[in-house]
C-alpha cells in the first residue's frame, strides 16, 4: 500500500471517530494545500495535518484508542513520554 493511501486510510478513520463523537476537526497546512492545489496529496509530502480545538481534542484523545481498534496507535507525549510532538 502506497503513503497517500495509507495517509487517507488514518484520515478517514480519524473522521469516523470525530463524526461518532460530534468531535469539530479540520484539516490544515500542507493536507489543506494539497486538496485545494493538487486535489489530493502534495506530492512530495508524507504526513497529514489535522488541528481542532482543545475541548474537542481532550475529547478525541480520551477515545480515540478504544475506537482506533488494533490497526493504528495514537502517540502523545502523554502516552509515551519519549514522544515529544
Amino acid at each position: 500500500m502506497n503513503v497517500e493511501r495509507q495517509i487517507l486510510d488514518v484520515l478517514k478513520k480519524i473522521d469516523e471517530i470525530c463524526e461518532h463523537n460530534d468531535i469539530k476537526y479540520s484539516i490544515m497546512y500542507g493536507t489543506l494545500i494539497g486538496y485545494m492545489r493538487h486535489n489530493g496529496f502534495i506530492p512530495w509530502d508524507d504526513d497529514m495535518d489535522v488541528g481542532m480545538l482543545r475541548k474537542d481534542y481532550e475529547i478525541f484523545i480520551r477515545v480515540v484508542e478504544k475506537e482506533m481498534g488494533d490497526k493504528y496507535q495514537i502517540m502523545t507525549p502523554e502516552i509515551d513520554k519519549n514522544y515529544a510532538c
